[in-house]
């Protein structure tokens, strides 16, 4: 008879760690992280295609260090930590050594929980064949226990409450020396796929209901918009032009500056796009009247769900009465529906359309590991002061960039005023959430 807990044993002693901090090294890893993905629970976020992208784009080339861990069972890849490292300075000194997941938002580790920015990434993990998943997690907290001198801290950020990070990291973690400490991040809500679209409408409330199919009749009839699809190279390219202009509109004019307010992200999504396209991951479908876009969303296609990612609408035509915007969430559904996927995404946000169409919510959580616990405690002090003021730069330049948004749509002093209201409503907002959500821990 076999022995569990010697054949865990045996699994986790063979496992062996590569440690690829070098890019050329990285770079040649996607066939073999293809393969691991295709067999692993993963999400679309997990994708080389995705994290890749995100590194080329994203990485501060004097501040970053690659440090992915690759997990093998004997020469079969079995799990990936896909990590990096973010080094602060202080007048070119090094004083602290912060460790991220690739794709992650790295105002995670900067605002202590209060003033998080979304990064373009919803769902961050640990890639893990699914019999090695607890051997994985084990082994990536006995490296850092291990190493712990070399690095500070660990910010793992958005992840999912169903990913293997917090299902079997968490766990070793409350029996672990380490200090670690976890926060409830984001809701996201999700759609299971009905049986057809026609049971979706009517799991509705009956005045939602009655808005969504006044919709979905404007399409049927094609008397105020009709849907286009994107069929190929030309038309995502049209598409997405139109629907990033939109995008950017309307959230100026809210006094934001929008995803693509980043020159970042903007060279990230094109090449991600492309690269998404090309193996059929996308799904991006447009409202018209006439030569005239009203609204487009986009979404990923991966591993049978959809991932509902960007949308743009244009909020002073009238048409929008009748909400051409939810109608491609619905066009969406309807898809999923003909393809028997698992279900939709809404993903990360507090939009209140989304509780139109799910009561269904999954959580993200970030889990923070400290590491060097040998600081004394002037150096505890000296660290933490230097973090905070690191803090307030990083909050000086969100700011501008806000004010910079309104002051170029709104005339002085408007501008002022629109501004400090804005962001007291988002202050009180976010301190009400935070509120809510540690009153749901403690619960």
């Amino acid at each position: 008879m076999k022995n569990p807990q010697m054949e865990h044993a045996a699994k986790l002693e063979n496992l062996k760690i590569r440690v690829v901090t070098n890019e050329d090294e990285f770079n040649s890893l996607h066939s073999e992280w293809d393969n691991l993905i295709q067999h692993s629970n993963a999400k679309v976020y997990q994708t080389f295609e995705w994290l890749s992208m995100w590194w080329k784009y994203y990485k501060n080339e004097k501040l970053d260090r690659l440090l992915c861990l690759l997990f093998y069972q004997n020469d079969k890849l079995v799990g990936i930590a896909p990590l990096y490292v973010r080094y602060k300075t202080f007048l070119g000194f090094e004083f602290y050594r912060r460790i991220y997941f690739l794709g992650g938002d790295t105002s995670v580790g900067i605002s202590f929980g209060l003033f998080f920015d979304e990064g373009p990434s919803d769902y961050l993990d640990i890639i893990s064949l699914p019999e090695y998943e607890h051997h994985v997690a084990e082994a990536f907290l006995l490296y850092f226990e291990k190493n712990q001198e070399q690095y500070d801290q660990i910010v793992l950020g958005d992840i999912n409450a169903e990913g293997n990070t917090y299902r079997n990291l968490r766990p070793l973690l409350q029996n672990s020396s380490l200090q670690w400490k976890i926060s409830e991040a984001d809701e996201c809500p999700y759609i299971h796929t009905p049986n057809s679209l026609d049971d979706f409408l009517k799991s509705r409330s009956a005045s939602v209901r009655r808005r969504l199919q006044q919709s979905w009749k404007e399409v049927e009839e094609k008397s105020l918009f009709t849907l286009k699809e994107v069929k190929n190279t030309t038309d995502l390219h049209t598409a997405f032009s139109e629907m990033k202009r939109l995008h950017q509109n309307r959230w100026n004019r809210l006094g934001y500056p929008g995803f693509f307010g980043d020159p970042r992200y903007e060279k990230f999504f094109e090449n991600v796009l492309q690269l998404f396209f090309a193996r059929g991951w996308l799904w991006c479908k447009t409202t018209m009247t006439g030569d005239k876009y009203l609204a487009g969303r986009l979404a990923f296609k991966y591993k049978g769900e959809y991932y509902d990612y960007l949308s743009g609408i244009d909020d002073h035509a009238p048409e929008m009465k009748r909400r051409p915007g939810l109608v491609l969430l619905l066009a969406m559904i309807q898809d999923a529906v003909t393809e028997k996927a698992l279900g939709v995404d809404l993903l990360r946000g507090e939009e209140p359309y989304k509780k139109d169409f799910t009561l269904n919510i999954k959580s993200n959580w970030n889990i923070v590991i400290t590491l060097n616990t040998g600081m004394s405690q002037f150096k505890v002090f000296y660290v933490h002061l230097l973090l905070a003021l690191k803090f307030l730069d990083y909050l000086f330049q969100r700011e501008c960039k806000i004010f910079k948004v309104i002051y170029t749509n709104k005339r002085f002093p408007f501008s002022i005023i629109f501004f400090a209201n804005i962001r007291t409503q988002a202050f009180v907002k976010k301190i009400k959430l935070i509120l809510k959500k540690r009153k749901g821990i403690d619960n």
